[in-house]
């Protein structure tokens, strides 16, 4: 079933915790998540907020959001605690948190609605945002992908038209209006601002003229220079071969980029996460980068002669990810696009 026949990722979806939109909190780290889920934290003071309260709303247990989320939070030591709520669905869940400004709960990025959506901390002090951008590159804490099967032994006509839209371009429309998250491209800004950014300025810090200084630095100039595509390529351990999304990916970037005007620039930028020596890292970082570029350059034979290409790597630092799990490796070992600034598409 894992064939690319067979399997085809249509769209991603975040689980977004949320509050009342009156709620001062702005984010949580999962440690208060945690002790806010098992009974642990039960005043919002005890988290920043007013002196209020916690009402606690969860999906039923045995759902596939309860499992996801209190897989996320504690893995299979799931704490005996009986919240203030249980919602059937995300739509009754969305309801009660428009109208509890003492509640918290976990939904669907579909069923936000009025409620307030919660920015995550994770272990290494990394801020993950549950916007559209942060869930199109899965760096979002809670992104999850959205998969479509099919047999291989009844593929008729009718269902090969139906495949071939779903995939399609023009299948975001309809995905977005569901309240879905699709696979079309976003650009983002990196100036001032730019959270990464600031992250990184901080982490300079501890680097004055040293080799890890001098990479923070050029990567700095760069994104003074360029924006962030959501466009990001991601390689298993050791491997500079694409997975699965980043073939489909390739093709979605190959289009936008036909429309961009003449002389812009664009360059693939490679990170991995930090198994291995610095160096070795950026090495790394810079071959899968290249593999990545010269793969659009064999599917497109030289057709986007509107485009410039060139390729960096910086190896471990700016990770989006803790390298303390194998997912968060997995997230850090990507390559981004990134877009010059001085021609807008």
């Amino acid at each position: 079933m894992v064939s690319p026949n067979q399997e085809h990722i249509i769209a991603v979806d975040s689980m977004v915790v949320v509050t009342h939109a009156e709620n001062p909190v702005q984010q949580l780290d999962k440690d208060q998540l945690a002790g806010i889920f098992s009974g642990q934290i039960t005043n919002w003071s005890e988290v920043g907020g007013p002196d209020r309260p916690i009402n606690v709303i969860s999906q039923e247990e045995g759902s596939a959001s309860y499992e996801y989320f209190m897989d996320f939070l504690y893995g299979e030591e799931r704490p005996a605690f009986r919240p203030q709520g249980i919602s059937p669905d995300d739509q009754v869940l969305s309801n009660v948190l428009f109208h509890d400004r003492n509640a918290i709960g976990y939904l669907g990025y579909a069923f936000q609605r009025g409620a307030k959506p919660l920015t995550l901390i994770n272990e290494c002090g990394i801020a993950t945002t549950p916007d559209a951008f942060s869930a199109k590159t899965e760096e979002y804490t809670l992104s999850r992908r959205m998969y479509l099967y099919n047999r291989a032994d009844n593929l008729n006509a009718s269902t090969q038209q139906f495949l071939d839209f779903v995939m399609s371009n023009e299948a975001d429309a309809v995905i977005g209006k569901s309240g879905f998250i699709d696979l079309g491209i976003l650009r983002r800004s990196q100036a001032e601002g730019d959270a990464r950014r600031a992250a990184l300025i901080a982490e300079m810090g501890r680097y004055d003229v040293g080799f890890e200084g001098e990479i923070m630095g050029d990567m700095l100039a760069e994104m003074d220079e360029h924006d962030r595509l959501s466009t990001t390529f991601r390689f298993r351990t050791g491997s500079s071969k694409l997975d699965e999304r980043g073939r489909l990916d390739m093709q979605r970037l190959i289009a936008f980029l036909e429309r961009v005007p003449d002389g812009t620039e664009v360059t693939f930028v490679g990170f991995t996460d930090d198994v291995g020596a610095f160096d070795a890292n950026q090495r790394l970082a810079e071959q899968r980068a290249a593999a990545v570029m010269d793969e659009m350059r064999n599917i497109t034979g030289g057709s986007l002669s509107n485009v410039t290409m060139s390729t960096a790597g910086y190896g471990e630092i700016a990770p989006s990810a803790c390298n303390v799990s194998e997912r968060g490796r997995g997230i850090n070992r990507r390559v981004e696009v990134w877009i010059s600034k001085s021609i807008e598409s």
